[in-house]
C-alpha cells in the first residue's frame, strides 16, 4: 500500500500494483489517504517524474580510507540536499560502530582497531 487510493492513482495516472510509479524510492502521493489508511514510506510529491527536487536520495560523493597499523580513517563527502539522513551507522567490522546523526557533508573519523 502507498499513500493514495486506487482511485487517486488512476486521477494521477499512477499504477495501483506499484507503490513506487516513477521508481525513485519514494511511495506515491502527497497524502495519508485517510484515517483508516495506513501509508508507507515518504510521501512522493510528484509520483510521475523521479527528477523533482525532494525526491533525491542522499548519496555518498567520495569515500576514502586509510589504513596504518591498526587503526582505519575514514574520509568521505556526503550529498544530502533534501535534508533526508537522520543518521548513519559505520560499522568497524570488529562488532563495533560509530553512529553520526548530524555534521553530514564532509566527514572523517577514525577507528583504532585493538593489537
Amino acid at each position: 500500500m502507498d499513500c493514495v487510493t486506487d482511485l487517486q492513482e488512476r486521477e494521477l495516472g499512477t499504477d495501483p500494483n506499484n507503490p513506487d510509479t516513477d521508481g525513485d524510492g519514494f511511495y506515491d502521493g502527497p497524502g495519508s489517504g485517510g484515517p483508516s489508511f495506513t501509508c508507507r514510506g515518504d510521501a512522493d510529491p510528484n509520483p510521475l517524474d523521479p527528477s523533482v527536487t525532494g525526491n533525491e536520495q542522499p548519496s555518498i560523493d567520495t569515500f576514502d580510507v586509510d589504513i596504518i597499523g591498526f587503526q582505519a580513517t575514514l574520509d568521505l563527502r556526503v550529498s544530502d540536499v533534501n535534508n533526508n539522513l537522520a543518521g548513519a551507522v559505520i560499522e568497524w567490522g570488529d562488532d563495533t560502530g560509530d553512529t553520526i546523526t548530524s555534521g553530514f557533508g564532509d566527514i572523517a573519523i577514525t577507528h583504532s582497531y585493538p593489537d
